[in-house]
């Protein structure tokens, strides 16, 4: 089984903490990485403090216009010429520039921008509970009843959409 690494770039300055909501749930697979200036004012340590299993990693890159778009650009280019392994990168920033990004790396990774880490949280699995016993007089209803019901509803559509048709009327 190959496991993928996922890389969560993180435009810290556009998105703020909102950026890392769902970050608790992260794997061992997962790797946030956040890009910041010395202009940011703050880091609230407490909206990554659990990052789940995730590594983290801070770059500070230096200010400028654009400064951590380009940074953030250029570090996806090195991730994805570096990798033996499929990886998946996941761009955190509300700056739309970043799908022409995505655009061009298509064809070499999975990439992609979010607003969010906010993973899925993965589905539980139900289990089938076993079915509750037929009344008396349910017993004697067969396999045929069922499909029968089963029809009796697929006709009922039929005619519902039927319907719903003639009472359309087309303009020309």
């Amino acid at each position: 089984m190959i496991l993928i690494e996922t890389y969560y770039l993180i435009d810290y300055e556009n998105v703020h903490e909102e950026g890392l909501i769902g970050c608790d749930s992260l794997k061992k697979t997962d790797h946030i990485v956040i890009f910041f200036t010395h202009n940011a004012m703050r880091i609230d340590m407490r909206g990554i403090s659990d990052h789940g299993q995730a590594s983290l990693d801070m770059k500070e890159v230096p200010a400028g216009k654009q400064s951590a778009d380009i940074h953030i650009s250029s570090y996806a280019g090195m991730l994805i010429g570096e990798s033996q392994n499929k990886i998946k990168i996941i761009i955190i920033s509300k700056d739309k520039v970043y799908d022409y990004l995505t655009e061009f790396w298509k064809k070499r990774a999975e990439i992609i921008r979010r607003e969010k880490i906010d993973v899925p949280k993965p589905a539980v699995k139900q289990t089938k509970a076993e079915p509750a016993k037929p009344k008396k007089e349910e017993t004697s209803t067969s396999s045929k009843a069922k499909a029968a019901t089963k029809a009796e509803i697929k006709t009922q559509l039929n005619k519902d959409i039927q319907k719903a048709l003639s009472k359309t009327t087309i303009i020309r």
